[in-house]
């Protein structure tokens, strides 16, 4: 499903997003390890590789979902449109279960997928523990749901989820034992991207890009 395939090297800066301290890299350095995927449709079947799991079957449930992405990631985002120039943020990534009253409640009405997981999008260096983020200690502005929809068989990781002025939205295009790969959208109200001329007119880009996650090993 995807290619991934050189790297340079620049001096590390840091970008102020959400509240935080994210350090950048240029988009050359992460193509090493993270190039785009070959499609990029947002809402489409999460495709499983094989060997996932013994037996996988050909559809996945919730329990499936939530078995098999829960666990702590090096997450690399590289936008494609939106900043003025290549580069890519890498963060940490945890998805764990929700503790007893710490599930998610949909607060505009029924729900209408399942979130097996929560989580957190922290800097790099970040300790919050796997127990805290379980129980929902997380700032809202790190906070992630993962969505399944049944029917569609997709598969979406939101940021500051059920909220109307939302973070970022990573739709998971692929997954294998050691790595998820898809693309991201960035839902924040108010951003003003890159100005590009559209037919004579100038206008702003939308923030988006791809990402991979890389699975870290238990400790």
């Amino acid at each position: 499903m995807l290619s991934w395939g050189a790297s340079m090297r620049i001096p590390a800066i840091v970008f102020i997003w959400a509240g935080l301290l994210v350090p950048l890299r240029s988009a050359a350095q992460a193509s090493a390890e993270c190039t785009a995927p070959l499609h990029e449709a947002s809402g489409s079947p999460t495709y499983w590789t094989r060997g996932i799991r013994e037996g996988a079957p050909v559809r996945f449930s919730g329990e499936d979902v939530r078995q098999t992405l829960a666990g702590e990631y090096d997450l690399h985002e590289i936008p494609t449109q939106g900043v003025p120039s290549r580069i890519a943020w890498t963060r940490r990534l945890v998805l764990v279960s929700p503790a007893a009253g710490a599930e998610p409640r949909c607060p505009f009405g029924p729900c209408t997928s399942v979130t097996p997981l929560i989580g957190a999008i922290l800097p790099s260096g970040s300790l919050l523990s796997a127990d805290s983020i379980a129980l929902g200690r997380v700032p809202r502005q790190n906070a992630v749901e993962v969505m399944f929809s049944d029917s569609s068989q997709a598969v979406a990781i939101w940021q500051q989820p059920r909220t109307l002025d939302g973070g970022r939205t990573y739709d998971v295009l692929s997954v294998t034992p050691t790595m998820i790969t898809g693309i991201w959208t960035d839902g924040a109200a108010g951003y003003i991207g890159q100005p590009i001329q559209l037919n004579g007119v100038r206008v702003f880009e939308s923030l988006l890009g791809y990402f991979c996650a890389f699975r870290k090993p238990p400790h």
